[in-house]
Parts: C-alpha cells; sequence; structure tokens
C-alpha cells in the first residue's frame, strides 16, 4: 500500500471500522507525527479507541497528537505520564480532539470560564462566578477522562482563591 500518510490512513480507517483498533492504533502510530495531527480521521480513531475500551492506547494516541499540534506546550503540560492534562488550564482546546481534554460545560448555578488575570503559576486559572441562586448545585461543570490503573496510588493537589464570596 505504500508507506506514505496518504496511502497508511485509509487502512487506518478500515481497521478501526473492522473494530480492530489496537491494530489500527499501531498503523497509526507509524504514520508522521505531523500528518497525524492534520488528519480529520485522527479524532474519530481516538474515539473508536475508547469505544473499544482502549483507554490507555487512546490516551497515549491523544497526547501524541496533541504534542505534535502544541509543541509550544511548556514540558509540564507535555508530560506524557501525568494523569491529568493541562493541569492549569493553559492551553485553548483543539476542536474535535477534546477526548481527554478540560470540559467546561454551562450551568445555570455559576458562570465557569478560563481566567486570564489570575494564576497561580502560568497565566491562566479556572474561574467559577457563583449566579446567587440558594440552592446551588455544581456537577460536571468541570470534567476531564482521565485514566487510572487498577490498585495505584494517586495524589490530587489543587488551590482555590476566593474574592467576594458570601455565604
Amino acid at each position: 500500500a505504500g508507506d506514505d500518510a496518504e496511502s497508511m490512513l485509509p487502512i487506518v480507517g478500515f481497521l478501526a471500522q473492522q473494530n480492530l483498533v489496537a491494530e489500527a492504533g499501531s498503523v497509526f502510530n507509524t504514520i508522521d507525527k505531523q500528518a497525524r495531527a492534520r488528519s480529520p480521521q485522527s479524532p474519530e480513531l481516538i474515539s473508536a479507541m475508547m469505544r473499544a475500551g482502549q483507554l490507555d492506547l487512546a490516551r497515549s494516541t491523544w497526547i501524541e497528537l496533541m504534542t505534535a499540534i502544541r509543541p509550544e506546550a511548556p514540558p509540564e503540560v507535555r508530560e506524557a505520564g501525568l494523569v491529568i492534562w493541562d493541569g492549569g488550564f493553559e492551553m485553548d482546546a483543539v476542536e474535535g480532539l477534546n477526548q481527554f481534554n478540560w470540559v467546561i460545560n454551562p450551568d445555570k448555578f455559576a458562570s465557569i470560564a478560563i481566567d486570564r488575570s489570575v494564576a497561580r503559576t502560568g497565566g491562566r486559572s479556572l474561574k467559577v462566578a457563583f449566579a446567587g441562586l440558594d440552592t446551588t448545585k455544581l456537577s460536571d461543570q468541570v470534567q476531564q477522562k482521565i485514566v487510572l490503573k487498577p490498585g495505584a496510588g494517586y495524589y490530587l493537589e489543587c488551590y482555590a482563591k476566593t474574592q467576594d464570596l458570601i455565604t
């Protein structure tokens, strides 16, 4: 079939359609990194891997794509071994490639957005501005899919700063 990206991408698509996602991932990862990053098939392949339960493969493929698309990302953001991608909200999302990135959903109880004026480190943070409703409940407004290993220990650290918070 040839070993250039134009020849290999249809093979990847065929393998994914046959539910051979591990094989599709193996072939996909032999293709030039920049060609993979530009391919419109990339988001669908990652989603197919996730549907097939191949979460480790999906995430490692996603990180490879993101580091090709965002070469300016600082080393701590690009770190493949990190459980949370872009913990400081420093990077803009890439359309179609949000499988393992931050997802912010609108809510009537609070306005949630990336704040470029306040940060603990870097240049951004997450800002939650409560609407003042007396029964405020936030659930699933800010989320990121992560891959955890059974039996492993994890440590989560986060920081909060309040301003004009009245309870």
